[in-house]
């Protein structure tokens, strides 16, 4: 696979520790959201603790967003296609498929291929580990506490959503994407998802 093949190139600076992904490491990822650069200084962050982040080019008719594996090495790596260029995508994505590596890898093995769009019941035998991985996600990129100042409202605008951001010290794009999600209206606050902001970092 792709995704293996360039993982085994990368010079990886650290070594992978189970058990090292837990609530505080995903924050201090999420916090990296904060930077204009903020996809490839996750990168880098992440080789120095021995995990590999792949951009694996998005194919037509294609639905995946991003996955979870190891290499025969034992190296956990995270490939994502950027599917949607957008910072909103990206965050959620990468903070998931993080979850899966740190919360479902059994024995060193583990293997999840993703497509977020996907609802509850379309999941498969796995719903209840991608739910799982969607709420680490989502609690790692804004915490609860904060998130329940919106509670269930419909309207939101756009200084609100970069107050709350500032608050939880993440990009505006990671809280206008989960308003945007939870609400099920993709029409709303579209200029604060950072739109056409990911790949060039992968170039």
């Amino acid at each position: 696979m792709y995704v293996l093949a360039e993982a085994r190139c990368l010079n990886i600076e650290g070594k992978y520790k189970p058990g090292l992904i837990n609530e505080d490491f995903l924050r201090k990822v999420a916090l990296l959201s904060n930077h204009s650069d903020g996809p490839r200084k996750a990168k880098e962050f992440l080789l120095t603790k021995g995990i590999a982040l792949i951009y694996a080019p998005h194919f037509k008719k294609t639905y995946l967003d991003g996955a979870a594996m190891i290499t025969k090495e034992g190296v956990p790596v995270v490939g994502m296609t950027v599917r949607y260029d957008r910072l909103d995508n990206f965050w959620f994505c990468l903070l998931h498929e993080l979850a899966h590596i740190g919360w479902h890898f059994k024995d060193g093995n583990g293997y999840f291929i993703d497509d977020l769009s996907l609802n509850d019941t379309e999941f498969g035998d796995d719903w209840e580990k991608e739910k799982e991985a969607d709420i680490l996600a989502q609690n790692a990129l804004v915490p609860s506490k904060i998130w329940a100042k919106f509670n269930d409202r419909r309207l939101i605008n756009s200084n609100e959503v970069i107050s709350l951001a500032k608050e939880a010290s993440v990009h505006p794009s990671v809280v206008a994407g989960r308003f945007r999600r939870e609400t099920g209206n993709y029409r709303i606050l579209s200029k604060l998802v950072g739109e056409g902001e990911v790949r060039h970092h992968f170039a």
